[in-house]
């Protein structure tokens, strides 16, 4: 049996494939797949994939009804459509929901695609210190300008069903994209984040017109929730359990349409599904195609992707800033008198870990934003590159910025939130200290009353001629006196050593020097004595 060669999971056999082979001396992630998916054990070919062609005609009108395909009608739909006479300027959209690699194979080998769009869009890695583990992190900008396709990762919060609400290390069990969960307060909210990527590739073909593939992610159907095992001094590994179907719902009922108010009103009763980006895309190319500017920089697809990811950025912003906000009104509620309460509650409850949680979170958000600002030719710029009026509600460009502005805003508030969190674990930390302090000085009371007695009981027990009113009763003293004065000698000279920062190296050394010159005074005192007898003798 002929082995596996490099690169062939991602691809049906074909010339494509061995295309993959070759080109991953190129791209080493060609070579395997994610090694989280493998070791969750997430399925591949990723399952319920389904593709989707629009057809439009020249620019400005808008695409007709999506038509669905499997692997053998998009291979002839693709070999039939160059023999057939293909109107002017014609635009096609394939969307591609989950990969397969029989439609992977068919739109690569076709429209002689970089397999690097596919390994983009299947990593699931965020960061990673391992040797073997490869991270899902953005490349050279000037490699990305010139790549062909832009992956943009974007964050979709939405509703959990009951059956996983509190389980963490939960991810989607047909993509392998993780699905962060929160708790706040000591108790787990019904919320989850659910980690999304689109990608986009687009070439002008033959005709005038274009071609353009999307690549999304499936709507989350069942998820996979992964078990805590202790498997070495390394740390913990996750064991893939089984997976459990969920029906998750919209978080706060799914964003605004964001097209403008004299469209929606032209066509009342008309709005995105908000299920899956596929659908999404396809309700908006077909019904707000033409309402779109006739520019040439305005691309349909490319266009209502990014409004769609910046929707879903801004409900995650709306949802981050929430819970900030609910810490610090929990914080801000509490009167001087119960301080001492707070700090005890805010420590004792985890907040201090939820607030790292929520902290690391914001600073993957404002990355990914930023990655996709990059990825999107949006100037990463403090101050908005333009003021948008009602005739260019398509530009993308503001919205970006705007999002990046406030995640860092919002970032920035949790950094404060837990520097002040971490200042009440510090002050719950000194009270406990100061507890024992007090606990240690109730304990020297104690002593302090039972050392006379003590003391005056073993006087009394001395026997003849030491004790009390004997003879040699002046020897107790003449001992106890010197001891004393030698004990709070040593004392003192602890507190010298240890104010000085000095370590007891000089003293061993003082004291071995003593030793020497004791010992070599006594050897010259011997032999004078040995030499006097000589001479007297």
């Amino acid at each position: 049996m002929i082995p596996p060669r490099d690169g062939d999971w991602l691809s049906s056999p074909g010339e494509y494939q061995d295309l993959i082979n070759k080109l991953s001396a190129a791209d080493p992630r060609l070579r395997s797949r994610c090694t989280k998916n493998l070791r969750q054990k997430i399925p591949w070919p990723q399952p319920n994939a389904r593709l989707v062609v629009l057809e439009g005609g020249p620019d400005g009108s808008s695409f007709g009804q999506p038509v669905e395909h499997d692997a053998a009608s998009l291979n002839a739909y693709l070999k039939d459509q160059p023999a057939a006479p293909a109107p002017a300027k014609l635009r096609r959209v394939f969307i591609l929901e989950g990969l397969h690699p029989d439609y992977i194979a068919s739109l690569g080998g076709h429209f002689g695609m970089h397999p690097s769009m596919f390994i983009d869009h299947e990593r699931v890695i965020v960061m990673s210190s391992f040797m073997k583990q490869g991270s899902d992190t953005f490349g050279l900008p000037s490699a990305a300008q010139a790549s062909e396709h832009r992956t943009i990762k974007y964050h979709e919060p939405i509703g959990l069903s009951r059956n996983v609400q509190g389980c963490f290390k939960m991810c989607c069990a047909e993509t392998g994209r993780h699905v962060a969960v929160t708790r706040v307060q000591g108790r787990f909210l019904d919320v989850g984040v659910v980690r999304r990527k689109c990608t986009i590739w687009r070439r002008e073909n033959h005709g005038g017109g274009w071609d353009c593939i999307i690549l999304t992610d499936p709507p989350l159907r069942t998820v996979q929730i992964s078990e805590q095992s202790l498997a070495s001094k390394a740390g913990y590994r996750p064991l893939p359990a089984k997976p459990v179907a969920v029906s998750p719902c919209l978080f706060q009922n799914g964003y605004t349409d964001f097209t403008p108010h004299s469209v929606q009103l032209s066509s009342p009763g008309l709005g995105p599904p908000r299920t899956s980006m596929l659908l999404d895309l396809c309700f908006y190319l077909q019904h707000h195609t033409s309402h779109l500017p006739l520019k040439p920089s305005v691309d349909p697809p490319s266009t209502f992707a990014r409004k769609i990811i910046a929707s879903h950025y801004l409900a995650l912003f709306n949802f981050s800033r929430g819970l900030v906000s609910d810490v610090q009104f929990h914080m801000s509620r509490h009167g001087q008198d119960a301080f001492e309460h707070l700090s005890a509650t805010f420590v004792d409850a985890g907040q201090w870990s939820d607030v790292q949680a929520l902290e690391r979170r914001m600073g993957e958000y404002c990355e990914d934003v930023e990655d996709a600002m990059l990825r999107c030719d949006i100037p990463l710029s403090d101050e908005l590159s333009r003021v948008v009026t009602s005739a260019d509600w398509s530009e993308s460009a503001v919205d970006f910025q705007m999002l990046r502005i406030r995640l860092r805003d919002v970032r920035r508030r949790a950094e404060l939130l837990n520097a002040a969190i971490t200042g009440l674990a510090s002050v719950s930390g000194s009270k406990q200290a100061l507890r024992e302090a007090q606990s240690t000085k109730a304990l020297t009371l104690v002593g302090l009353v039972f050392i006379p007695l003590a003391y005056t009981a073993t006087l009394f027990s001395m026997t003849e001629p030491y004790g009390p009113g004997g003879d040699m009763f002046w020897l107790y003293f003449a001992i106890a006196g010197p001891l004393i004065l030698c004990v709070l000698g040593g004392y003192w000279m602890l507190n010298v050593v240890e104010s000085a920062g000095l370590s007891w190296g000089w003293l061993w050394g003082l004291l071995g020097r003593s030793g020497s010159l004791l010992e070599n005074w006594r050897r010259g005192k011997m032999g004078w004595g040995k030499r006097k007898e000589e001479l007297l003798g």
